[in-house]
């Protein structure tokens, strides 16, 4: 951790704040993109549970969503 001096920061801490800053924004893009995974997988799991005969309100309660969403994600997944 680089520390503050009065005055203006030197070139050095200047580019090691800008390195950590960009190792920080590939962090967050990564973890951005694995949760939008997730979500994907969540979503292909509840309509699976559902075309396997388990009840929109069942699969909602364990997803964690209203019900709607439910009916929202299948109508989405028919129209492609």
């Amino acid at each position: 951790m680089m520390t503050r001096r009065p005055g203006r920061a030197s070139a050095e801490d200047r580019l090691a704040a800008l390195i950590e800053l960009k190792r920080a924004v590939v962090a967050d893009r990564a973890a951005r993109e694995d949760a939008a995974a997730a979500r994907a997988r969540v979503r292909e799991a509840a309509l699976a549970a559902v075309d396997a005969g388990a009840g929109a309100t069942e699969v909602a309660e364990l997803v964690g969503v209203q019900r709607s969403m439910i009916y929202r994600w299948r109508d989405k997944a028919h129209s492609i």
